[in-house]
């Protein structure tokens, strides 16, 4: 579920990783190039192009590469990243029902989040982190940077503040910042949810959009404080583990 979470993976392209598809130029990373999809109805699984046909790059945090390791370890290259314990393309059905994926959803508190949630919430971290959006984009596999801000452009917000503080005063000096810096309350003018009554029309076609208990993400102006939706992962990680 990290990998999900923290690399803001579709659960199809997550499916579709072989032990191959790492990299480590010019750092740890993921080489997405097919997604693992069910057939209408729960069928039979099978092998696509990703979702936009478009092969991408992922990098990995921190927190991901023992991770990988641990499940690429004593694998073929052409071996399944994440196997299903008969050695083929692992199932999201399956999954849930090992992890106890409902049971963790209700002692989380967040009993309608989906699998692509995590999705949502590897974009809110990092924006949050400061990530050019065009990055972000090149991280979910989005079309354009224009469709990654029309979905998260609230949550850049907060950073028009942190980056005032960080130019400075009318002069740029950083002392300027310093003396401007320690005047400002923390959350001055900034205490209201952003993003809140987003129009579909902001999504920009995307088939799956943020659930409408998404919207309305805190920050203050001294720090990004986490949103809700930055606590699910260690929520349900913790609900899993429990389980």
């Amino acid at each position: 579920m990290p990998v999900l979470a923290l690399a803001g993976l579709r659960w199809g392209e997550m499916a579709g990783l072989r032990v191959g598809d790492r990299v480590s130029v010019p750092g740890p990373g993921l080489r997405l190039s097919r997604a693992v999809l069910a057939s209408e109805g729960g069928g039979a699984l099978y092998v696509d192009t990703l979702k936009n046909h478009r092969a991408r790059t992922v990098p990995l945090v921190a927190e991901l590469v023992p991770i990988i390791d641990r499940w690429s370890a004593g694998k073929e290259p052409q071996a399944w990243l994440f196997a299903a314990p008969g050695g083929g393309p692992l199932r999201e059905s399956n999954w849930k029902r090992s992890v106890g994926w409902r049971a963790a959803r209700v002692a989380a508190g967040v009993p309608d989040v989906r699998v692509h949630d995590l999705r949502h919430t590897a974009a809110s971290q990092w924006l949050a982190a400061g990530a050019d959006p065009k990055v972000v984009q090149r991280v979910l596999g989005h079309a354009t940077a224009a469709m990654t801000m029309g979905l998260y452009g609230h949550l850049v917000d907060a950073s028009l503040w942190q980056a005032a503080m960080l130019i400075g005063g009318t002069t740029g000096h950083l002392s300027d910042w310093r003396a401007h810096s320690n005047g400002i309350r923390a959350g001055a003018g900034c205490e209201k949810p952003l993003g809140t009554g987003l129009s579909d029309g902001s999504r920009l076609g995307e088939s799956n959009p943020r659930p409408t208990h998404y919207e309305g993400v805190l920050v203050r102006c001294s720090r990004f404080q986490s949103p809700r939706w930055l606590h699910v992962r260690r929520l349900l990680l913790a609900a899993i583990v429990g389980c």
